[in-house]
């Protein structure tokens, strides 16, 4: 009669299936916690070098890219075909978007500065 009336509602079942794991769902919770203090750490220590690292990386990601891009034009199977000419207007794209993003780097470098200093 207990399983009938009361387990057969939704939220019984839910509230039951939380009773049941709560030892996961409290060890899950402690390791969520360390880890972000641990990662707060992290980034108090090393975050200035992981800003800069990833704005270096994203810069040689770009004009690699490019770079790839246009070599890719060069190959022997674009050789007679328009699709060569479009290959190289990408690349000369994506080296647009580098330029363009190194010059904002170069506008925006003392107020990247001050963030991580504020960071």
């Amino acid at each position: 009669m207990f399983n009938e009336l009361i387990m057969h509602d939704k939220v019984t079942q839910y509230i039951a299936d939380i009773a049941y794991s709560w030892k996961i769902l409290a060890i899950s919770s402690g390791t969520a916690i360390l880890l972000g203090y641990f990662y707060l750490i992290l980034i108090r220590l090393i975050g200035a070098i992981l800003i800069w690292g990833t704005i270096i990386v994203l810069q040689a990601a770009l004009v690699a890219g490019g770079y790839y891009v246009w070599k890719e034009s060069e190959s022997a199977q674009y050789a007679e075909s328009d699709y060569k000419d479009y290959i190289k207007y990408a690349a000369y794209g994506i080296w647009g978007l580098a330029g363009l993003y190194f010059l904002c780097i170069c506008c925006c470098w003392k107020a990247i500065r001050l963030g991580i200093a504020v960071y």
